[in-house]
């Protein structure tokens, strides 16, 4: 009996370890707003609002990995919170130690929070955040959801989707293709041959000029009708196509300029050789 009694406190011992192995929690209380940089390395991360809540919860889920092969490391200051997680130099490819997928990292914070996130190529969530956004991002996906103020993304080759978004907004991006949507009072956007969509509700006014620039691909532009805003648009060797009542005072196959609404901050539009369509709703 007591053989077999230390046999399975043994075990018992052993699942233990095994969990802690694979799991890591840590909350963080916050008088203010939190300042939250985030570094990640081959895992997927979803930051998510917890609404008025004065914690800063971070879980991660090795998801059957071993997280002893990850490296973390954390810090407060006041409202300063940094985290990082990096694979451990030498370790070999997780899909190769008992699993099939990457470790997943869930944070929890209060809705007002400014966040800074670098990610490697895991997939990347960002939700109800209203602080302002800063995420950099490999080659993973990004996708940003109910965020508002000055949102700033860039990425290597992943896509980029950006819903219910208000503020500023700033991409700069590879091959992926972008889509976003939301009310802006300013945006820019850079990118290599990724196909850009982008969608200002109704109820945005710009404060200032915004351009958009690509080098290959396609850019989609829908507007407010209502929008006062001057348009211009360049292409290399792709046609323009608008559907606007725009006044226009230069029209051509390849350039396009002309005023909504009377006019307002410039809109400049400009691809190498894809096509652009601006189009209102």
């Amino acid at each position: 009996m007591r053989t077999a009694h230390a046999i399975a406190l043994a075990l018992s011992l052993l699942a233990s370890t095994a969990v802690a192995q694979n799991t890591w929690d840590k909350s963080y209380n916050v008088s203010g707003t939190p300042s939250l940089q985030v570094g990640i390395d081959d895992a997927s991360t979803r930051v998510q609002s917890c609404g008025n809540c004065r914690t800063v919860h971070i879980r991660v889920d090795g998801r059957g990995q071993d997280l002893s092969r990850w490296h973390i490391t954390e810090m407060q200051g006041g409202n300063g919170i940094t985290f990082s997680m990096k694979r451990v130099d030498g370790a070999n490819n997780w899909f190769h130690r008992g699993g099939n997928s990457s470790p997943e990292v869930v944070i929890e914070t209060p809705q007002q929070t400014m966040l800074q996130l670098h990610a490697g190529n895991g997939s990347t969530n960002v939700v109800g955040l209203h602080g302002g956004v800063d995420v950099r991002s490999g080659n993973g996906t990004v996708q940003l959801e109910d965020v508002s103020g000055e949102l700033r993304t860039a990425m290597g080759n992943g896509t980029l989707s950006i819903r219910r978004a208000e503020g500023t907004l700033s991409i700069s991006g590879g091959n992926g293709t972008i889509t976003a949507e939301g009310r802006f009072s300013q945006f820019e956007s850079h990118t290599g041959n990724g196909t850009l969509h982008l969608t200002l509700l109704p109820g945005s006014v710009l404060a200032a000029s915004s351009h958009i620039t690509t080098g290959n691909s396609s850019i989609s532009l829908q507007l407010p009708r209502d929008l006062k805003a001057d348009v211009q648009a360049f292409t290399g060797n792709g046609g323009i196509h608008n559907s606007l009542p725009l006044l226009t005072t230069a029209v051509g196959r390849n350039s396009l300029h002309g005023s909504l609404n009377g006019g307002g901050p410039t809109i400049k539009l400009q691809s190498g050789n894809g096509s652009i369509n601006i189009s209102g709703q």
